[in-house]
């Protein structure tokens, strides 16, 4: 019985190590179709004002406070960063913030749709530049007003391996007054990028 157990321990592994025409790549992992969007691969403050655009115009911009571990766009990786600023004259209150994350707190194959049945206190954008953006969606709260705002972009990332992560853009204002919807899309692709 010993052996016949060391026998079947060595068929199930040769059997799981042997290769067919679903798995072609080095490691077995079955190959899927990679998405086509992804976060811009930042990492200062004059490369994320430059794809922001007017966003950061007339604010006293921040450093840019970046976590990079990993190669990007490469999984495994950790990749966010934060770009605050504050309003000019400095007697001025507002703060406008750009949170942007590969992985966080919308799981990777959520929808548009799921999105918003979960969560009744969003509405889409619906612009029609986001028909380029496979996948892509733009929600912002409903409440949205000079107080506080928020403009969420979503873009799945999965490569070919399967390993897959939400990327997000979130443009955020205190205390002034919440962008039309045209800048913030504009605003929200600029900081990411189709690709092959």
């Amino acid at each position: 019985m010993k052996y016949f157990g060391i026998a079947l321990i060595s068929f199930l592994t040769l059997m799981s190590c042997s290769s067919d025409e679903n798995n072609n790549d080095d490691w077995g992992f079955p190959v899927e179709e990679p998405t086509t969007v992804r976060l811009k691969y930042l990492l200062t403050t004059a490369e994320v004002m430059a794809a922001a655009g007017n966003f950061t115009a007339g604010w006293d911009v921040n450093d840019l406070n970046v976590t990079n571990v990993g190669e990007y766009p490469t999984f495994p990786y950790i990749y966010y960063y934060r770009l605050e600023m504050t309003e000019i004259p400095e007697t001025a209150t507002g703060i406008k913030i750009i949170d942007v994350q590969a992985g966080g707190g919308v799981d990777a194959d959520v929808t548009l749709e799921q999105f918003l049945a979960e969560r009744d206190e969003y509405v889409a954008v619906n612009n029609q530049l986001l028909s380029n953006y496979p996948n892509t969606y733009i929600v912002k709260n409903i409440e949205n007003d000079f107080d506080e705002w928020m403009v969420y972009l979503y873009t799945p990332h999965r490569d070919q391996r399967g390993n897959r992560t939400m990327h997000s853009v979130c443009l955020i204002g205190r205390r002034t007054p919440p962008p039309p919807d045209e800048a913030a899309v504009t605003t929200l692709l600029n900081l990411v990028e189709r690709h092959d």
